[in-house]
């Protein structure tokens, strides 16, 4: 690095620890990458998820990171050692940087997502056709197709959340083209905004993945529909 800091494989995390958006220190990505790019990985991916980065240092980072980071995402292969509770923050606030191609960090972060999740338990879901009707000899008795099904992956949705607010009459009028499903954590949604849908499946936050993943397989819906994607960590990883 540059004088007068000398960094070496034997104190990079130490760097990395003390190291905050606001530190005068010239952040130099290449440099550090060459070193253990698993460790500095988690320190960009932390550099660029604050909601607010009010100083011409902080926020000059995150528009270096934002321009820097998204090829070298694809040099990685797994999400067990990056800081997963804080990358639905980066998805959702690299929306506060000036770059140009500032959101392209979001395609670099599915390609990794969907990679590591298809080489763990889980596979894509094949569309589903809900609309069938069984056959008869007689056509002419044959009842009205189903109505399609959408699923609805929310995210916040109780009734005094802006979300609920501006979408929740158009999701409600869904209900007559759609049999609507709507998947959500426990404590996102409450009583009156649950009678929005015709079936609210909950989701404990833990588990939320795996059971939303179950339901769309169960259920394989003709449309998804997500609400809002980059509140919650499952909702980007199902989408």
């Amino acid at each position: 690095m540059v004088d007068p800091l000398t960094l070496n494989s034997h104190n990079l995390r130490l760097f990395c620890l003390c190291y905050f958006p606001d530190s005068q220190i010239a952040l130099q990505p290449d440099v550090l990458w060459q070193y253990d790019r698993r460790t500095v990985a988690r320190l960009f991916l932390a550099l660029i998820s604050g909601r607010t980065l009010p100083t011409s240092a902080a926020h000059g980072k995150r528009e270096q990171l934002l321009a820097w980071l998204p090829d070298r995402l694809a040099e990685l292969d797994s999400l067990d050692f990056l800081p997963t509770a804080v990358l639905h923050d980066v998805y959702m606030h690299c929306s506060y940087a000036d770059l140009t191609e500032k959101h392209r960090i979001k395609r670099s972060l599915n390609d990794l997502i969907r990679r590591s999740l298809l080489a763990g338990d889980f596979k894509d879901i094949a569309v589903g056709d809900n609309r069938g009707q069984t056959a008869t000899d007689a056509p002419e008795v044959q009842g009205p197709p189903k109505k399609p099904v959408m699923l609805v992956v929310l995210e916040w949705f109780t009734s005094q959340h802006s979300v609920y607010r501006t979408h929740s009459r158009a999701l409600a009028a869904l209900r007559g083209r759609f049999t609507v499903h709507a998947v959500g954590l426990t404590s996102a949604v409450d009583t009156v905004s649950r009678q929005v849908f015709d079936v609210f499946h909950e989701v404990d936050t833990a588990s939320a993945l795996q059971e939303a993943w179950a339901i769309a397989g169960k259920l394989r819906p003709d449309v998804v529909l997500y609400a809002g994607i980059g509140m919650f960590p499952f909702t980007i990883y199902l989408s």
